[in-house]
């Protein structure tokens, strides 16, 4: 008897298994192989050694782990059909193929105003027609229009299945314990009533947990001022490419040919998604993945454009610019920065040549936010045994959870590494660029 099902050893959640049919052949697609090249925390195995998974692996952990939730809702009672189970489990599965190369750090970058979500509903929506609509109901669950609002609440919400995943995998693989959440105790807590999702009260402590150890991971891991470094410049590049492709001076004799008319496509024109997602502009965005950007980078090195150049060896060598963050009382003096990066190529880096006008890329200022938990849209409730329920900030017994609402906002001055920070005053409010 042939095996109806396949395994993968994942090292997180042990095995994961996969039904033969439309799961694994969703799997076994071109379109869903590409995230195997995709890494899950962008550059942030610059920082973190370990942070080398993959989207690949996050989506089938994230596919387990509906497998388990679903499992565990109909054992309590909730009925849920083979089909709305296929449905649920397939729209987690998928829910990341709309990812470009390196994951968040491009997203905006080759298709402006743009978020990866939509590309994720074009490419389901592109697999329902090849696989003959059947994925209807799943792309139904997806957009939130399914008579049943707790299956988008387990794709899409605070208290996701995705974010059940890769809280514990980039924890995991990062090592950064701070991340872990308990899992299991959250699974085992969910319920349903009035098809929606609920926390018994006695999960409370768990979803505090798992609130705090999402702040913790975007201030350490997904926020880590390296990691931005490392983001901005390599979105330099792309804005350097941009200014070249317009003007009609990149010389592309340093890039491979179809790597250099996917770039080109992105960056020769402004590539919106307010106009839709045609097939041309799908075609060329799976062309691309991180194997395809750092191939580029290594070409680019060798590019007479000294942005280009030094900006890719900078990359591939990581020598990354300094970050600083900057206190609510400090200000940048850009005149002087300015200044200090003129001076400083010239001595150092041989681009005493180098237009004024190019020097802004040299130094940025950047503004992150963090905000662990939003009150609102797709708000987490806890159920208490009366039957009455509250909003998980108001249940909460630890009043800190409270503050974590609330966007902290932090800027960083990023710049060349040998500059002395005297551009940074005590004085005035905050100049940006």
């Amino acid at each position: 008897m042939l095996k109806s099902y396949s395994i993968f050893n994942d090292p997180v959640h042990g095995f994961v298994t996969i039904p033969k049919g439309l799961v694994s052949t969703l799997v076994d697609h071109p379109t869903f192989q590409r995230l195997r090249r995709i890494k899950q925390i962008g550059l942030g195995h610059f920082v973190f050694p370990g942070g080398e998974h993959t989207r690949f692996g996050h989506a089938l952990g994230a596919f387990h782990l509906m497998q388990r939730v679903l499992l565990k809702l109909k054992y309590k009672g909730v009925k849920i059909s083979d089909e709305e189970t296929e449905a649920a489990a397939l729209a987690i599965l998928l829910h990341d193929i709309g990812h470009g190369p390196f994951s968040h750090a491009l997203e905006g970058v080759l298709i402006k105003d743009f978020r990866h979500e939509q590309m994720t509903i074009a490419l389901i929506e592109q697999l329902n027609v090849e696989f003959d609509g059947k994925l209807d109901l799943c792309i139904s669950m997806f957009k939130g229009q399914y008579h049943r609002p707790f299956f988008h609440q387990l794709i899409s919400s605070q208290l996701d299945v995705d974010r059940l995943d890769y809280l514990t995998r980039d924890s995991f693989h990062t090592g950064v314990r701070e991340g872990g959440i308990g899992l299991d105790r959250l699974i085992e807590t969910m319920v349903v009533k009035d098809d929606r999702i609920f926390i018994m009260k006695k999960g409370i402590y768990a979803l505090e947990n798992y609130i705090m150890a999402r702040n913790l991971m975007y201030k350490q891991v997904y926020l880590h001022k390296t990691n931005i470094a490392a983001d901005v410049m390599l979105t330099s590049i792309f804005g350097r490419l941009e200014e070249l492709y317009k003007d009609s001076s990149f010389n592309s004799k340093t890039l491979d040919r179809t790597l250099s008319d996917s770039l080109k496509f992105f960056v020769q024109d402004t590539i919106t998604a307010e106009n839709g997602l045609t097939d041309d502009i799908i075609s060329h965005y799976l062309n691309i993945d991180d194997y395809d950007i750092w191939f580029a980078l290594k070409q680019l090195v060798y590019h007479e454009d000294a942005i280009l150049s030094y900006f890719s060896s900078a990359l591939i060598n990581r020598n990354l610019f300094k970050i600083r963050a900057l206190e609510e009382s400090q200000s940048v003096d850009l005149v002087k920065l300015k200044e200090q990066t003129a001076v400083f190529l010239s001595k150092n880096l041989g681009l005493a040549s180098i237009e004024e006008s190019l020097l802004p890329y040299f130094y940025k200022i950047e503004e992150v936010t963090v905000e662990a938990y939003k009150g609102g849209t797709g708000k987490i409730n806890v159920l208490f045994e009366d039957g009455s329920s509250k909003e998980f900030s108001e249940a909460a017994d630890t009043k800190h959870i409270q503050s974590l609402m609330t966007a902290v906002k932090k800027s960083y001055v990023l710049h060349l590494k040998g500059l002395e920070p005297s551009f940074i005053s005590q004085q005035g409010e905050f100049l940006g660029l």
